[in-house]
């Protein structure tokens, strides 16, 4: 297995702990009854509830799944960036810049070499 690059590790763990702080932050959003992120499209409280939990579940899958080195977690990383820009509309100049910013750090040589296919069969979360 080759040796994980070391932006790989660190966007890994901020997807971790991102994840688990914006699932908390939206714990308390809805504890406390407060305003949730308004979508583009117009909808209910529920979808958006399950919207913002399904981010953080997403962001905690890929976050592992990257770590472990699978090809599978840096796809989900920009498919995931691409669908919360499409659907919040919202800082969409320093959306786009993060998501150029971590397809360049996903997907340059040393990271594809870390992503070669001997890790993609080893796949165990």
């Amino acid at each position: 297995m080759n040796k994980r690059p070391v932006l790989i590790t660190i966007i890994s763990i901020i997807l971790i702990v991102l994840s688990a702080i914006t699932a908390f932050s939206h714990t308390l959003r809805i504890l406390y009854d407060m305003e949730l992120k308004t979508i583009i499209f117009p909808s209910s409280k529920i979808i958006k509830i399950i919207i913002m939990y399904l981010s953080s579940l997403v962001l905690l899958l890929s976050g592992v799944v990257t770590i472990k080195g699978k090809s599978l977690g840096r796809t989900l990383i920009i498919i995931w960036c691409l669908f919360t820009l499409v659907i919040y509309a919202d800082f969409i100049l320093p959306r786009i810049v993060y998501i150029v910013t971590l397809s360049i750090v996903l997907f340059n040589k040393s990271a594809n070499n870390y992503f070669n296919k001997e890790n993609r069969n080893n796949l165990t979360i």
